[in-house]
């Protein structure tokens, strides 16, 4: 199945999703590759697109479909993160456990708010294809911090550019139990709010209308939730977020500009 883009129509409401179609070709048609995906997109309507996301099969040391019964799974993970990993096999959306089946366009900076959830959007970097535009802009990522710099530099990248999601199995992720990025470390976590905390000033000042100070501090809840030390810690953090939930409906909120939504 040859999967095409029609010209991506750019929301002003960034925290909408606009749904695609996906087409077949006619006989003969030549089948495009994620590159030429992202390099055909039509960047004059939708600037912001720069990276193509794809699902991903997992497999294990013998290049089979990993499966929770995987016996080197079950002895290094609990069953809550076996299935958290193998949930990663296609791009997160905002809604848990929803699953699209469809091309689609993921504006600025949707990626970027659910990477603050403490889970990244994508299980690996190897799934994506970027713009050279959108590599050199956002820059090199540390190498002394190890795995969690992957997450900080998806934080920058969804913080600017669009993604489009192919939501297709076109990339591959070997499980071999020495992946540091499957194990839960609270130094990791801390590094993770610190960077989030620091990239929403540049959100804010980027989408003046987008977040209110309640929305910025509500977002950073999940990590201060998963840090705590202690059972009341949480439930003060749960209290917390009750809290702010209830001042996001009652709080006045930013107009947004109408637009007419498009297809991918």
């Amino acid at each position: 199945m040859d999967v095409r883009l029609n010209p991506l129509l750019c929301p002003s409401n960034a925290s909408a999703i606009t749904m695609g179609k996906m087409t077949r070709p006619n006989r003969g048609a030549e089948v495009r590759s994620p590159h030429e995906l992202i390099n055909n997109t039509d960047t004059t309507r939708c600037p912001e697109a720069a990276i193509a996301a794809r699902d991903v099969l997992f497999i294990d040391r013998d290049g089979r479909n990993l499966s929770p019964a995987n016996s080197e799974l079950a002895r290094l993970l609990s069953r809550r993160a076996i299935r958290e990993l193998l949930e990663l096999d296609t791009v997160r959306t905002a809604f848990l456990g929803e699953k699209q089946n469809q091309i689609n366009y993921r504006p600025v900076p949707h990626d970027c708010l659910l990477h603050f959830s403490g889970r990244s959007v994508y299980c690996s970097l190897t799934q994506l294809v970027v713009r050279t535009k959108m590599a050199r802009a956002v820059g090199p990522f540390p190498t002394t911090i190890g795995s969690i710099a992957d997450f900080g530099w998806l934080l920058h990248a969804t913080s600017r550019f669009g993604t489009v999601h192919l939501p297709q199995k076109l990339a591959t992720w070997r499980f071999h139990g020495s992946q540091l990025s499957i194990y839960r470390n609270r130094a990791r976590g801390a590094s993770g709010q610190s960077m989030c905390q620091q990239i929403l000033p540049e959100i804010r000042q980027r989408h003046p209308h987008l977040l209110t100070r309640n929305d910025c501090a509500a977002l950073l809840l999940p990590f201060k939730t998963r840090l705590a030390r202690s059972p009341i810690g949480r439930i003060y953090h749960w209290f917390e977020t009750a809290v702010r939930l209830l001042w996001m409906i009652l709080e006045p909120r930013p107009h947004f500009a109408s637009s007419a939504s498009g297809q991918v």
